[in-house]
């Protein structure tokens, strides 16, 4: 077989091979089956292109959400749950209960009772409970806790001024 040139000459080939016979190009059988398995390896690689490209190309389905307003949703009364509570008394008892999340307000010093002061001093003082695990049981920050104990002990008899009033 002749060898292909990039300064190919086809005047100069006809000369060359003046009768070219098809036994000259023709494959042998293992040739034939190195290029049949390139060619399918190509035909795959264009079948999923084109399977990626048919996926890609169609819009994605929009889901569409509908809104229902309040006015088709029927309000609870006492007599709709177990409990005999408006939804209003329910999550007002489930935010009560509720641990210090993010969506959680803590309360402030001037909210605490004098009683509940007093209770988180003496959970610290004698009953030896971590000050974080005070802050979550009473919904105020850790830092409160803190300055409550700190205040006890320097001077203590700053809470029994506060029972007096």
């Amino acid at each position: 077989m002749p060898q292909l040139c990039a300064f190919f000459d086809p005047i100069r080939w006809q000369e060359q091979n003046p009768h070219p016979h098809l036994s000259v190009w023709k494959l042998n059988a293992e040739q034939l089956k190195d290029w049949g398995e390139v060619a399918t390896d190509i035909r795959k690689s264009i079948n999923k292109k084109a399977e990626n490209y048919k996926f890609y190309s169609e819009p994605a389905e929009e889901i569409v959400v509908e809104e229902k307003s309040r006015r088709s949703v029927p309000h609870s009364t006492r007599k709709s749950n177990d409990e005999g509570m408006l939804e209003l008394e329910i999550s007002a008892r489930a935010k009560q209960y509720a641990g210090n999340t993010k969506s959680f307000r803590k309360r402030h010093l001037k909210e605490l009772p004098i009683s509940t002061r007093e209770a988180i001093v003496k959970m610290y003082l004698v009953d030896h409970v971590f000050q974080s695990d005070i802050a979550k049981y009473y919904k105020v920050s850790a830092a409160m806790v803190s300055k409550l104990v700190v205040e006890a002990q320097r001077n203590p008899q700053k809470l029994k001024v506060l029972k007096v009033k």
